[in-house]
């Protein structure tokens, strides 16, 4: 786990490595290729070497003296061509511009590749794993011997002072995980260092619309217009860090028929750390904001070595909330829990989940509960409304142990017409029997 994936460091490295060699290249020859009509085969020779799809390139053009110690390479029309059956397309990648500056002396001198720009402008790329785990991003020399299997970073510093996506369209399809995505008008700046064991970076990415499907055991389907991320992270050997902020201004989420999230509007703010040998993943105060839902949380997950376990240690806060904007949640998962039933006022929770997480346990769920200035209409049962209901209760919810599961009522406060009532006790047994046992009190008009 404290490796990068190798797949994707492969790529990643690779694609830094062929940038560096191909400026260098480029600063070699320089005296004897000055014009994009020379430039072009000569970079189309040098990737041929390093990658193992068709390259094309419409025009190469390089600036050297002017922008001294950095090369400036502009390449136009860029694509790569690896087909693939069953892929949707033969093109992997089309890019309509690209320009990249490096800084030549470090690289020769410290062998330090220094990315001062790196510019993808418009186009589109069609990623695509087949059913037997081959892709057509897997398009990099590697040498597989097992003398050379391990994966060494090539530099002694790597950094990427501005690098910027504009007007990048995505697809990816996943026949081994039954997945299909989609990006539109991607745009991203990012600023990064890395090194053999260390990281920093920093992403700002907007897209114009994101869709994601699978159709495994349980279909999903998520649709968002308007994302944008900002992502700040730094890894120091085995530890990460980073700070999350999302932004979705209209989100779709179902799961098969059931719809979930239709055009909410959705912010998250997470402060995370993650020990990669230890597979603990701490998260900081973390705000969730959807449409006038308010959750804080803030706590500690880890799992075991094949991910099949977790132990999980959560706190967390629902801010006061009407319960107009919670009722449609109740219906979605209860669909006739609240039948006959009209209810108003404000909720606020607050509690713990704390406990394993596998196939055979649940963790334990705690939550205080208060229920101010509500109001609750049952005409088939009651001759009239409950008002000014005030309520204070704590639930345990054991889901492994379920005759276990209770609320201690602490607090009830109402009032029918001009006539008022207290309730205190416990309800046990939710999931089966419900065993009441309540203390009530109050003030009865007998014309009421």
């Amino acid at each position: 786990m404290s490796k990068m994936n190798k797949p994707l460091k492969i790529t990643l490295l690779s694609l830094f490595s062929l940038l560096g060699l191909l400026l260098v290249a480029v600063c070699i020859v320089l005296w004897m290729v000055l014009t994009p009509a020379r430039l072009t085969p000569v970079v189309s020779k040098i990737a041929d070497r390093y990658i193992q799809c068709e390259t094309q390139f419409g025009e190469v053009d390089v600036t050297f003296f002017s922008t001294f110690p950095h090369v400036s390479l502009h390449v136009k029309e860029v694509a790569l061509v690896n087909p693939m059956q069953g892929a949707p397309s033969d093109t992997l990648a089309q890019i309509q511009e690209v320009v990249a500056a490096v800084n030549v002396r470090k690289f020769l001198k410290e062998d330090s590749l220094e990315i001062n720009r790196l510019c993808l402008k418009g186009g589109h790329a069609s990623l695509f794993v087949r059913v037997d785990s081959c892709s057509n991003f897997d398009i990099f020399q590697s040498d597989t011997t097992e003398k050379d299997s391990s994966i060494g970073f090539p530099f002694a510093g790597l950094s990427a002072e501005k690098v910027e996506i504009s007007r990048l369209s995505l697809s990816y399809l996943d026949e081994t995980m039954h997945l299909h995505a989609k990006m539109e008008d991607l745009n991203a700046k990012v600023k990064a260092r890395l090194s053999e064991e260390d990281m920093q970076a920093d992403l700002r990415m907007d897209v114009r619309q994101l869709f994601l499907q699978m159709s495994d055991s349980t279909a999903m389907t998520a649709e968002v217009q308007g994302l944008r991320l900002r992502l700040e992270g730094e890894k120091k050997q085995n530890d990460l860090t980073a700070d999350l902020h999302l932004q979705l201004p209209r989100a779709f989420f179902a799961m098969d028929s059931l719809c979930l999230l239709d055009s909410s509007e959705i912010q998250l703010d997470i402060p995370l750390q993650y020990q990669i040998d230890n597979r603990q993943l701490t998260l900081g105060k973390s705000n969730i904001q959807m449409d006038e839902i308010a959750l804080k949380m803030e706590g500690a997950l880890g799992a075991d070595t094949d991910f099949s376990v977790f132990d999980c240690t959560l706190r967390y806060e629902l801010a006061e909330t009407p319960v107009c904007e919670l009722i449609p949640w109740v219906e979605k998962f209860s669909p006739n829990l609240l039948d006959g039933i009209q209810l108003s006022g404000r909720l606020a929770i607050a509690g713990t989940m704390d406990g394993c997480y596998s196939e055979a346990e649940m963790p334990l769920i705690d939550a205080d509960l208060h229920l101010k200035e509500a109001c609750i209409e049952m005409e088939e049962v009651l001759p009239a409304p409950f008002s000014r209901v005030d309520l204070e209760a704590a639930a345990h919810i054991d889901l492994n142990h379920e005759d276990r599961s209770e609320v201690e009522v602490r607090r009830v406060d109402a009032q029918m017409r001009k006539s008022s009532i207290q309730i205190e006790g416990k309800i046990r047994d939710l999931f089966d029997k419900i065993a009441c046992q309540l203390q009530l009190s109050g003030h009865v008009q007998l014309a009421d």
